[in-house]
């Protein structure tokens, strides 16, 4: 939609994007949608909204979350030897 860059020198559109993602598990329905899309087109919006509905699996129950962090790696726990 424009609002990011390619390359350092590419100007950014502020007034396009996504807000409001819904979070994983989160109910979402015609008052709590998936994201809020910003676009300056109609055709902007629509490739959008599709690449958001493809980034999103919809279920009719609450997904059983896994924990965020699986394993914590301590840089001193192991020593040169051991890797």
């Amino acid at each position: 939609m424009g609002g990011g860059r390619l390359r350092p020198t590419d100007p950014i559109d502020h007034a396009v994007g996504l807000s409001e993602l819904a979070p994983i598990g989160a109910e979402v329905d015609d008052q709590r949608p998936l994201a809020v899309i910003h676009a300056r087109s109609k055709e902007q919006a629509t490739r959008a909204a599709e690449r958001v509905c493809a980034a999103y699996t919809l279920s009719a129950s609450v997904p059983k979350m896994q924990p965020l962090v699986i394993e914590r790696i301590n840089p001193n726990s192991a020593s040169r030897e051991d890797m």
